[in-house]
């Protein structure tokens, strides 16, 4: 009995000395973990979940779905500025809180480990050996380039083109490779990002993946994160208040339709082998706004088999998106969205 009460004393008397001495590491990591959980609980786990991959309670409601963090690959700048100002036209909204708490988000993310449990089935390591980088450089600047540009500036088509999200750009907001590769085949649901599944091999997709990869640079200038403005989202101007369409509006669209896109997109505007299905509300590109729509008969998808229709006029376009807003028997899903109604 003696002999326990002496080596009580000498363990308390050893954590008062230990205190003394000013040895309360253990103390203050534990509380900076709990300010890291706490501000990420508070702001992102809603959607992103605790673990950070994308799968939080509201996450299925939202295109694009939130990213899984743990696959990121963004730099500070990125993540201070998308924090903070938001992604327009996506479920990511700006945050007005402080730099330190923007800190403790950031340090919650960077702690949690890689996961790919619910983007893919295997890790991707093994599947990108004996790929050649200089391969994805060559398809990068066809498919690719017209949109993201050379990593720190949109290229061509994003700059005169106004839509929401803008395309990421690499050297700034980047991927794992394996994350790279999902999106590259199958696109991102809710932006202009097309899947390419379809129409290259998973080697070639593994190549484009590689090169998109080596874009990735945190040490660079920041390169210019653009927000696109809302009022930027145009409405269709033949719609009704309630978004319905004239009937004239869509009786001239349906010829328009036949003319230029019942071959690819089938006489019923439900998609084939080709191109896909128009009168889904949950369409496959942008947000299926009657804007998407618009932008894309307009200026078409680089790299991809849809082309510019600058033949027809700017009321024939709207004429066509209103014979397929009709088709679908749906308005614009984000009419009161983009208006405030």
């Amino acid at each position: 009995m003696a002999g326990y009460i002496c080596m009580s004393v000498i363990a308390v008397t050893a954590l008062i000395i230990s205190a003394a001495s000013g040895n309360v590491f253990a103390t203050e990591k534990s509380g900076r973990h709990s300010k890291e959980k706490g501000a990420y609980s508070s702001y992102c786990a809603r959607c992103h979940d605790m673990d950070a991959e994308g799968d939080g309670p509201h996450h299925s409601d939202l295109r694009p779905p939130p990213a899984n963090l743990t696959l990121a690959r963004n730099s500070k700048t990125a993540m201070h500025h998308i924090i903070k100002n938001g992604i327009p036209g996506t479920g990511m909204p700006a945050q007005d809180i402080s730099e330190k708490e923007r800190e403790h988000i950031l340090a919650h993310i960077q702690s949690q480990p890689y996961s790919t449990v619910f983007e893919w089935s295997r890790p991707w390591e093994r599947e990108e050996k004996n790929v050649s980088p200089r391969i994805g450089e060559r398809m990068y600047l066809t498919a690719c380039h017209g949109c993201h540009g050379h990593g720190r500036e949109h290229g061509p088509w994003a700059r005169q083109v106004s839509f929401v999200p803008k395309p990421a750009l690499f050297a700034e907001r980047n991927a794992e490779k394996g994350r790279l590769f999902h999106v590259i085949k199958h696109g991102r649901p809710g932006t202009f990002m097309a899947p390419l599944k379809d129409d290259l091999p998973e080697a070639a997709m593994w190549a484009l993946a590689l090169y998109v990869y080596d874009l990735f640079d945190p040490k660079g200038k920041p390169a210019e994160l653009a927000q696109e403005a809302k009022k930027e989202q145009k409405r269709n101007p033949l719609a009704t208040e309630e978004g319905e369409m004239p009937e004239e509006a869509v009786n001239a669209g349906h010829e328009f339709y036949n003319l230029y896109c019942a071959a690819c997109h089938s006489a019923q505007a439900k998609g084939s082998f080709l191109e896909p299905n128009l009168i889904d509300r949950q369409w496959e590109y942008g947000l299926g706004r009657d804007h998407d729509l618009f932008t894309v008969i307009s200026h078409g998808l680089p790299g991809n088999l849809m082309p510019a229709h600058e033949a027809l006029s700017e009321t024939e376009r709207w004429q066509v998106v209103a014979y397929l807003r009709h088709r679908g028997g749906k308005p614009d899903p984000y009419t009161e969205v983009i208006h405030g109604h």
